[in-house]
């Protein structure tokens, strides 16, 4: 969200980070046994970095600007966070912290991206700012963000950290799904100490299913002002895979649910931003209208004027691509001029592009490695009907794997247009579900 220097603060916190990290294992003699890694993702992770050390040379040679390959290979250097994250897990008393840690952090960004868009949503409504002012500026060229009018008083507001929005909502209401039926019911009338540890556990799992709708809801409000067909058909798909595993009886209630929620939020923010005049029926037809008719759309049509040159770019460098910070040139039909842009809105497009074909097919390799290694250890006991409350160790990991395989399968469906696989969180999730295939950590799935 800010820079210094010209670089991004998350940039340079995990640069300083990382290198404390590693110089203090080093130190202690430690750094080869904190690397170690599941034998298959190891080489493929190998395999991907020579390519990315290939495409990085690639793009030198093809004249690239090199504050353009930088932002390009950047996000990769998230996935060193496995490590670390690791070892934090591996402590005697990490687990015990993860646990209130991670269900602050998840918490805390998912309401507060609700509230920060939210109030970006309503000052552009309330006409308290404008496109081209100031804040607008700062909002597009430092978050990268994007705000849209769609005309009838609506506006879109998109964040880069939308994209772990969707698989969040999905582990969230994977640990919904998963829940006894015996858990949400107050424990039956009893005396003496187990009365007491019953009534504490049963407080626990309320107030955490409280907390799980209050952040399903953010999350969702999140994704009634984003409006992104992707990003709503990820979350379509996600659900589908959900009930694949856990069935229809699980399944019906969250999904029912998480529908009425975002309908409710979107027709009340249309409500709102058109004084009453419309719920917003129209706007949601247009969004997924264009994903058959693309041209009745502008960013769509615009995506389509993108699509022969991208694919005459990679037709001439069909094996090793152009490298990163790649860019195309295309005539715009609505600004009638030759536009040049990096954001190309194609994402596996972009991925041949910039990888070429081979360093392509081995990070594909790797993620559909990773989908197996989820749907296996997801499925392990939801074919059993086995699932139990959070306090067990076993089925705790079964509900975030199949969270993440929902997660997972939503982000294939996204990285079609918006480039989820090379973008900063699209790493972090990479890596979040690399952690916990590697070590059952049941503070994760609380």
């Amino acid at each position: 969200m800010f820079q210094l220097g010209g670089l991004a603060a998350r940039t340079l916190m995990l640069v300083i980070f990382l290198a404390l990290w590693f110089f203090d294992q080093y130190r202690h003699g430690n750094l080869r046994t904190s690397l170690r890694l599941d034998k298959k993702l190891l080489w493929l992770g190998a395999a991907a970095g020579f390519f990315l050390l290939l495409e990085v040379a690639v793009a030198y040679f093809q004249g690239h600007g090199v504050r353009a390959i930088f932002q390009d290979v950047w996000p990769f250097a998230f996935l060193l966070l496995i490590f670390p994250a690791r070892q934090f897990f591996e402590t005697a008393d990490g687990v015990a912290k993860a646990r209130a840690i991670l269900t602050r952090l998840v918490g805390v960004f998912m309401i507060g991206n609700a509230i920060f868009g939210l109030i970006t949503w309503g000052l552009f409504v309330s006409g308290q700012t404008v496109l081209q002012s100031p804040f607008y500026k700062w909002f597009r060229d430092v978050l990268m963000g994007k705000i849209t009018d769609l005309g009838t008083g609506f506006w879109r507001v998109v964040e880069p950290t939308h994209l772990l929005i969707v698989p969040l909502i999905l582990i969230i209401v994977a640990w919904l799904m998963a829940q006894r039926k015996e858990g949400r019911a107050m424990p039956a009338e009893s005396h003496g100490a187990e009365s007491g540890a019953k009534m504490r556990e049963w407080s626990k799992s309320s107030a955490s299913r409280w907390w799980s709708w209050i952040c399903l809801t953010a999350g969702l409000l999140i994704l009634a002002m984003n409006l992104s067909r992707a990003y709503l058909l990820g979350l379509a798909l996600g659900f589908l895979i959900l009930l694949a595993l856990y069935g229809w009886r699980s399944w019906w209630r969250p999904a029912l649910l998480s529908a009425a929620i975002f309908m409710a939020l979107f027709f009340g923010l249309n409500l709102a931003a058109s004084g009453g005049r419309t719920i917003g029926l129209e706007l949601f037809g247009l969004r997924l209208g264009s994903v058959v008719a693309p041209n009745s759309e502008e960013s769509s049509a615009t995506r389509m004027m993108i699509l022969p040159e991208l694919l005459k770019n990679i037709k001439a460098h069909p094996l090793l691509g152009v490298g990163f910070g790649s860019s195309v040139t295309y005539f715009n039909s609505f600004a009638q001029k030759d536009i040049t842009t990096r954001n190309l809105d194609w994402g596996y497009l972009e991925m041949y592009l910039e990888l070429g074909l081979l360093g392509c097919l081995t990070f594909l390799a790797a993620v559909v490695y990773l989908a197996r290694e989820l749907w296996r250890r997801a499925r392990e006991k939801s074919r059993a009907n086995k699932f139990d409350t959070v306090a067990d160790t076993v089925a705790t990991r079964q509900v975030l794997t199949a969270g993440l395989l929902a997660g997972l399968g939503a982000l294939l469906v996204i990285n079609i247009t918006a480039g989820a696989f090379l973008h900063v969180y699209g790493m972090v999730f990479l890596a979040g579900a690399i952690l916990v295939l590697n070590k059952n950590y049941a503070c994760l799935g609380h």
